[in-house]
């Protein structure tokens, strides 16, 4: 029997590392079909897949072309690893829903994100501002280390696993090529696995996707700017830092109503002097005092038509903190600064705005305090409505958290919203279509960004 050359070795050995790549995902799609635990991740995975697989092709195509393994072997070598790695970001992330303790909290905070995501990006898809192919897909929630919520849409920079050697994805093709996945990601800290209230500050990270998504940024600042009219010169310097997460509370607030408001409250707080002597001065930093943040909401609440929980709220802020603060003429502001951000008809959203398409109506919200005194109860939970349903979590617990504890509050949302809560899996024929897509556009951007 003939050996095999050692330029022949590694090429078959470099073939087998690439093909590993596309019989892992394809077992991972079979688990996504209907019927199958990750059905709910199907839409995703699957693009996920045809992104990768198309670069994976272009990878093998170049091992095929290369006259000597050996010389090139190397950079393709490390080229597989990458998409192994860039696989590993969202595998690692689905694969926490294999955990029992995990599951049910992570499929239930997937559909209030998507739940939260969804009427604007349909609004977007159906005003024709998002082409075929390029709908990011759902956001998908992990739980980390982080201290709180946090958010990587799709145009920031990706970070892999972690190796022994601090090897990066260095390599700017790579980091054009990923700021593009079509799947956003949302990692809440591991506590809040055993605390659901907690779960509504997931409004205030989809506001970041929604402004990835929609390449809302320029939109965003310019409104800005036509507010600026009805704000001194030497506070608008303030706002342009803060705006994309302003956008994110005010979208959090839209998104669950005062439940959000009351979750958001209680994280933002910290001791009295603190909060008494928070000031910024330029250059600002990316939020608003706790203050402003506050301060910002209440107006928001109060547009959606609750006073009265606005009021409340805002009774409780000031019983702990006073109504004073260092930057308390900035609060004149916001009510120009909240219509230009949310108020106001972007084109994006077939000349609706954010408010029109997402505002937590006041059925919503009775909806929400009827489930919530059925929480305290121990009744049956009977609402369809997953941001109610949340919002009804946050506002039982709010009230008497003893009773909601007892009762086990957070057991009986999330065995109402597994009850009620569909599948996803979009049409097998659309399916299809985005396949040949993602796989069609990796490559061709793969080669655009690589060279010959």
């Amino acid at each position: 029997m003939t050996a095999l050359s050692l330029a022949n070795r590694k090429r078959e050995d470099i073939k087998r590392r690439l093909s590993a790549l596309g019989e892992e995902l394809d077992a991972w799609c079979k688990l996504s079909e209907p019927g199958e635990p990750f059905s709910t991740h199907h839409s995703q995975i699957r693009r996920l897949r045809g992104q990768l697989v198309g670069f994976r092709d272009v990878i093998a195509g170049r091992l095929t072309a290369c006259a000597d393994p050996l010389e090139a072997g190397g950079e393709i070598q490390q080229r597989s690893l990458e998409m192994h790695r860039i696989w590993e970001f969202f595998r690692s992330k689905l694969a926490q829903r294999t955990v029992p303790w995990y599951r049910n909290f992570l499929l239930a905070t997937d559909e209030l994100a998507w739940a939260c995501y969804r009427p604007v990006r349909d609004l977007a898809v159906a005003a024709g501002h998002v082409p075929f192919g390029d709908v990011a897909e759902p956001p998908l929630v992990f739980l980390n280390g982080a201290s709180s919520p946090l958010t990587f849409p799709r145009n920031r920079r990706y970070e892999a696993e972690p190796s022994l050697f601090r090897e990066g994805i260095g390599a700017p093709e790579l980091q054009s090529v990923l700021s593009r996945m079509p799947v956003p990601v949302i990692g809440l800290p591991w506590f809040e696995v055993a605390h659901l209230p907690d779960a509504l500050l997931i409004g205030h990270e989809v506001g970041h996707v929604l402004e990835d998504f929609l390449n809302l940024s320029a939109r965003l600042g310019s409104s800005l700017e036509d507010a600026f009219a009805k704000i001194p010169l030497e506070r608008r310097q303030a706002y342009r830092a803060w705006c994309g997460e302003i956008f994110g509370d005010l979208t959090g607030t839209l998104a669950t109503g005062p439940a959000f408001l009351d979750a958001m409250v209680h994280y933002l707080a910290q001791g009295k002097t603190f909060i008494q002597a928070e000031a910024q001065a330029a250059p600002f930093a990316i939020y608003p005092t706790r203050s402003l943040r506050v301060a910002l909401c209440l107006v928001l609440l109060a547009r959606m038509g609750f006073a009265a929980d606005a009021a409340r709220l805002r009774d409780a802020w000031r019983e702990t903190y006073g109504d004073e603060h260092p930057m308390k003429d900035f609060e004149a502001d916001l009510p120009a600064v909240v219509d230009a951000l949310v108020g106001t008809p972007f084109p994006e959203l077939g000349k609706k705005s954010l408010v029109d398409a997402l505002a937590f109506s006041s059925t919503q919200h009775e909806n929400a305090s009827r489930e919530a005194s059925k929480i305290l109860a121990g009744l049956q939970l009977q609402s369809a409505d997953v941001r109610a349903l949340f919002a009804a979590a946050g506002l039982a617990y709010g009230k008497n958290p003893k009773s909601y504890d007892e009762n086990e509050g957070d057991d009986a949302v999330l065995g109402r919203i597994l009850a009620v809560r569909s599948d996803l899996v979009r049409s097998d024929e659309e399916m299809r279509d985005l396949d040949a897509y993602d796989a069609a556009q990796a490559a061709r951007l793969w080669e655009r960004l690589a060279g010959p």
